[in-house]
């Protein structure tokens, strides 16, 4: 049970604030203060409802038993989906362009290679900006340079 609580921990905290921000438009005014209007609310509410949770949680544990703690976060879990399903219907829809699978094999090679190599600070050039002085730039890089060219480059070079 505790690993379904980790594992369903995990899926919501990668990946609800980015599903959120898509539904909003970033092009408009009004959609970029929205945006920031809903990361506030998400953290404050990440942040303010996990030590009431545990309180709460730990409180009905200690004084009705686990059935009852377990019981209410089971119902909290269901609440949450049928509040999600009931307004599944207005949300904005990406559709993928491509093959799933590729963009996925894409970012698991990438990831691996970022295990696999470190990087120095010496490898990334820096220089001062001639305008404000104490702003750093890094170097423009060509558009088509990918990260696996990156990484070649400083394997290379080390």
């Amino acid at each position: 049970m505790l690993y379904l609580v980790a594992l369903g921990i995990g899926g919501c905290k990668g990946s609800l604030s980015p599903y959120g921000t898509e539904q909003l438009d970033e092009n408009t005014p009004s959609g970029r203060k929205h945006r920031s209007t809903f990361y506030n609310y998400f953290i404050f509410c990440l942040l303010v409802g996990a030590p009431i949770d545990i309180t709460f949680v730990v409180w009905v544990e200690d004084n009705k038993g686990w059935e009852w703690s377990f019981g209410i976060s089971i119902i909290s879990i269901f609440v949450s989906i049928i509040i999600f399903l009931v307004g599944s219907t207005t949300y904005r829809n990406k559709t993928t362009s491509g093959n799933l699978l590729t963009t996925i094999f894409k970012v698991l090679i990438v990831a691996s290679l970022n295990n696999c190599f470190k990087i120095n600070s010496s490898n990334v050039t820096m220089k001062e900006s001639t305008k404000e002085k104490g702003e750093l730039k890094a170097p423009p890089m060509p558009s088509n340079f990918s990260i696996m060219q990156l990484k070649a480059t400083q394997s290379v070079h080390q």
